[in-house]
C-alpha cells in the first residue's frame, strides 16, 4: 500500500481520512459483534458526553462552525441522506454558512449504545434517522462519523 498524500498544511488526502473512518467503522461493528450484551445496555451518558452534545447542538444552532469543530474529530466524516459525503471543514464551512442550524431539528426518540470509549447514538429527528459515532480521546468526546437516513 502506498503512502497516503499529505498535502502542503500538512493534512491527509480525504481518501486517507476516508480509509481511516473505514477501519474505525469496521473495528466498530466487529466490536458490537463481539461485545457481551451488557456493554450495550447502558442507557445513561455521563455528563461530560451530555454536556459535549449539548455544546455541539448550540454550536450548529448558532452557525458557530469553530465551536461545533471543538467537539468533531479532525478525521470526520459526515454521510447525509443522499448519500453525500463531507469532512469536518467542509461542514463548518456549511454550518458558518447557515446551512443545517435549523433549531426545530429536535430529536424524537434517541438510543445509546456505549462499548468503552465508543457511544453510538441513535436518533429520529424530523424527516431522518440520524446516527452519531462519539468517540473519546484524550479525556474529550468527539463526533467521528455522523450518517443520516431519510425516513420515507
Amino acid at each position: 500500500m502506498s503512502d497516503p498524500v499529505e498535502r502542503s498544511n500538512g493534512s491527509l488526502d480525504l481518501n486517507h481520512r476516508r480509509h481511516k473512518v473505514r477501519i474505525l467503522l469496521m473495528s466498530l461493528l466487529a466490536g458490537l459483534l463481539c461485545a457481551p450484551a451488557t456493554w450495550a445496555q447502558a442507557q445513561e451518558l455521563e455528563p461530560a458526553l451530555e454536556q459535549a452534545m449539548e455544546a455541539r447542538n448550540a454550536a450548529r444552532v448558532a452557525g458557530d462552525g469553530a465551536e461545533w469543530g471543538r467537539y468533531t474529530s479532525d478525521d470526520f466524516i459526515v454521510i447525509g441522506a443522499t448519500g453525500d459525503v463531507s469532512d469536518k471543514a467542509q461542514r463548518i464551512a456549511a454550518i458558518n454558512r447557515g446551512e443545517g442550524t435549523d433549531p426545530t431539528n429536535t430529536s424524537r426518540e434517541r438510543n445509546i449504545r456505549r462499548y468503552g470509549d465508543t457511544v453510538v447514538v441513535t436518533e429520529t429527528s424530523g424527516t431522518s434517522h440520524v446516527t452519531n459515532v462519539w468517540v473519546k480521546e484524550n479525556d474529550r468526546w468527539l463526533v467521528a462519523h455522523v450518517q443520516f437516513t431519510n425516513i420515507e
